[in-house]
């Protein structure tokens, strides 16, 4: 395995709510994501739930710059419209296509976001998914989008 900026490349990124997020304390929330996207290509699982430090940006680029997620779980940050566009666009590209979960549930995403991942999986952007968690999303009003 390759070393990086973040150390050994590990199969999993995990932060629990005892570290906050240590893992990426004194990293730039803008910058810091995104290296360890480019560093960490062969990461399959990443629990950042409660990071409020990542961007939708950061968001971004963890959807395209791993592609052997398997499960994704940025749950309880702020990550708004924009971000889930990135993670529909990502899916659409079949940027990370052995994707099982995702949970994006308790974050800002509205309507607005839940619609850009609701065309994204009508598009057949992530067959492999099987577990999708959007629940408690600020300013969503209806979850009619996702019926299939």
């Amino acid at each position: 395995m390759a070393a990086g900026p973040f150390g050994r490349e590990k199969s999993v990124l995990s932060s629990s709510a005892s570290s906050r997020c240590e893992a990426l304390r004194g990293v730039s929330p803008r910058s810091g994501v995104r290296a360890l996207a480019e560093a960490c290509t062969g990461i399959t699982t990443i629990y950042l739930a409660g990071c409020t430090q990542i961007t939708d940006a950061g968001v971004a680029a963890l959807a395209e710059g791993c592609p052997q997620l398997t499960a994704l779980d940025l749950s309880f940050n702020w990550i708004h419209a924009s971000g889930m566009r990135s993670i529909g666009a990502a899916l659409t590209r079949h940027c990370v296509p052995r994707l099982k979960t995702l949970n994006l549930g308790n974050n800002h995403g509205g309507d607005e976001g839940i619609d850009h991942l609701s065309v994204a999986l009508q598009l057949g952007g992530c067959r492999a998914l099987q577990v999708l968690d959007i629940s408690f999303n600020q300013g969503a009003r209806c979850m009619q989008h996702l019926a299939m």
